[in-house]
């Protein structure tokens, strides 16, 4: 049975964490806080 190596898995589980953080970053940005896209864009439709 093999050992788990600490320091692969600190630096796997690092990269993980800043994709997801960049990844939500990407998404405030395209989309808003408001959950839909700018009038000028039409890559969304209105839900309200």
């Amino acid at each position: 049975m093999k050992t788990l190596s600490i320091k692969k898995l600190g630096m796997a589980a690092g990269a993980t964490a800043a994709i997801f953080y960049l990844g939500c970053i990407i998404l405030m940005i395209t989309v808003g806080k408001e959950g839909r896209c700018s009038s000028s864009t039409a890559c969304c439709t209105s839900w309200m």
